[in-house]
This record gives C-alpha cells, sequence and structure tokens, in this order.
C-alpha cells in the first residue's frame, strides 16, 4: 500500500516539471530537483497518519526558483484525494521551512504535508 502511494504521489508531481525521488536522487548535480520521504506513519483503527517531507533543491543565486517550485507543489498536493483499488488518502500541507547551506548557491526549501490513507 505505501509502496504504491509513493508511486502516485510521484505521478502527481509529474506536473512540476522536474524530477522527483525518494531518498536520494539517482543521478547527481540534477537541479531543480524535488527529494521525497515518508518518515513517520501512526496507524489507529485503520487510518494511517503519515508525514510527507518534500525538499525542493536548486543551484541558483536566488530563491525565487525553489519558492515557485513549492508553491506549484503545494498547490497541487494541498487537499487532493488519491484513490485506488486498495486505498485512497487525502494531502493536508502543514508548513514550509528554509534552511540555509554552506555552498551559497544552494538552496532548499522543505515543504511538510500530512497524508491520511486508508484502505478500501
Amino acid at each position: 500500500m505505501i509502496r504504491e502511494l509513493k508511486r502516485q504521489i510521484k505521478v502527481e508531481l509529474e506536473d512540476v516539471g522536474h524530477p522527483a525521488a525518494f531518498g536520494t536522487m539517482p543521478q547527481k548535480d540534477i537541479y531543480p530537483h524535488i527529494v521525497l520521504d515518508l518518515p513517520s506513519d501512526i496507524y489507529q483503527e485503520g487510518l494511517h497518519n503519515l508525514t510527507l517531507d518534500i525538499n525542493v533543491w536548486d543551484k541558483s543565486e536566488s530563491s525565487a526558483n525553489v519558492d515557485a517550485i513549492s508553491e506549484m507543489i503545494i498547490d497541487r498536493l494541498d487537499r487532493i484525494r488519491i484513490m485506488s483499488d486498495h486505498h485512497h488518502a487525502i494531502f493536508y500541507f502543514l508548513s514550509m521551512g528554509s534552511f540555509d547551506s554552506e555552498d551559497p548557491t544552494l538552496r532548499r526549501k522543505t515543504l511538510i504535508f500530512n497524508v491520511q490513507l486508508r484502505r478500501k
């Protein structure tokens, strides 16, 4: 069920137009790119409450590109419902943060979503 959800998330993010991967990017030096993670899952009475972390990375002098990509992701995923033959999921945007890097051209923005996942 979780593997299918990961695949569906990547399909939803194809419209954003930048490569996305869970864990780490398989190729180095592709910017901008999106790294996804599902770091926590709290299960209670048939409902999975997952945390989806989305990190947008870019090499640029300005944060304008990561800001624009982040906004596209929020617009795409916030309150979206994904259904399959086996489950349905609802996404809720929770927060966004920026992180500094030792490399002055490397920009990162982290988006956090709550995903409520239930088997059919």
